[in-house]
């Protein structure tokens, strides 16, 4: 697309997150400014060191693209509003063309599975929480996705808590928002794009509920990014390492006005990529639905608990809301 701009490597910061958990003031203090620079410049971070098992995602390609490959009956079986989802989980199965972005008329051409927190028996949040669901004829995806969610969850509640310390948050504060949140790990089927579609795009131009949406590499290109300086950029090559963070409308209540949710979109076609099955993996980092979201300076006391947010925001994308 014309108006689409493809970043240099040096305009990429990039935040190692060994630096930001270094003893050594110094790296710390280098990774904060990483931070900084990088939400400043693209209102986005990439990030390394993160401590996802990149052979342990390509394995979850491996897996999930044989779920997506599978009798519609059998993903039918897992699908979201025919589980008890309890009051907070949004987990299963969600068929083609399920999700309109808030904004869009016309549905996302995609499909996806939702997989949430796996919580021990007597733990408070099963309450709240809905059990996982799984494909009955491949042990091997709950085994990975369930290892992946986890190693994205604890990157998530680092990455929280440096854009935390570079803002100015509380610090125990946003470590107790944040503790059991629902947390969601997505992974997306975009089948080639069928013939004759108007104004439906893979996924429409949106920001995030949640506090950050991890983003590693995907099977193709066509993940964008609305920047502060008012372009749509695309990674250069060289960053398939690297995680993606884009933050979310959540985070971006907190600041209050320090930051803005991040604006991107998948388009159609990037080098020939809607001719093509493109896979992606998001992880969903959110808050604990119990707890209140304070904005930052706000001195009038009013709060809000994330989960009324959360359930508000699902309903109006289209998605399953509990009762």
């Amino acid at each position: 697309m014309s108006d689409v701009r493809v970043l240099s490597r040096d305009e990429v910061p990039i935040l190692s997150l060994k630096d930001y958990a270094s003893k050594e003031p110094a790296r710390r203090e280098r990774a904060l400014r990483v931070l900084r620079e990088s939400l400043d410049r693209l209102g986005f971070l990439v990030v390394s060191d993160h401590g996802v098992d990149m052979p342990l995602l390509d394995e979850c390609y491996r897996v999930g693209t044989r779920f997506f490959d599978l009798p519609l009956e059998q993903k039918l079986a897992l699908r979201y509003d025919k589980i008890d989802q309890k009051r907070y989980s949004n987990i299963g199965y969600f068929p083609f063309q399920t999700e309109v972005a808030i904004g869009s008329k016309v549905p996302d051409l995609k499909e996806f599975i939702h997989i949430g927190p796996s919580l021990p028996d007597g733990h408070a949040m099963r309450a709240y929480y809905a059990d996982n669901v799984w494909p009955a004829s491949m042990p091997e995806f709950k085994a990975d996705f369930s290892r992946l969610f986890e190693q994205f969850n604890q990157c998530g509640a680092v990455l929280v808590d440096a854009i935390g310390d570079t803002f100015g948050l509380e610090q125990a504060y946003l470590k107790d928002l944040v503790d059991t949140g629902s947390s969601i790990l997505r992974m997306l089927h975009y089948p080639p794009v069928p013939p004759g579609t108007k104004d439906a795009m893979r996924a429409a131009q949106h920001t995030g509920i949640q506090m950050l949406g991890l983003q590693p590499r995907t099977t193709h290109p066509g993940l964008q990014f609305y920047t502060p300086r008012n372009e749509w950029v695309v990674l250069p090559s060289g960053f398939e390492e690297h995680l993606a963070v884009n933050i979310g409308e959540m985070f971006a209540y907190l600041l209050n006005g320090q930051l803005k949710a991040t604006l991107h979109r998948v388009v159609n076609a990037q080098g020939g990529s809607e001719q093509h099955h493109r896979y992606a993996i998001v992880h969903f980092f959110h808050a604990n639905p119990l707890k209140s979201l304070r904005q930052k300076g706000d001195k009038s006391g009013q709060e809000m608990k994330a989960g009324d947010w959360l359930l508000k925001r699902l309903k109006e994308l289209g998605l399953f809301q509990a009762d």
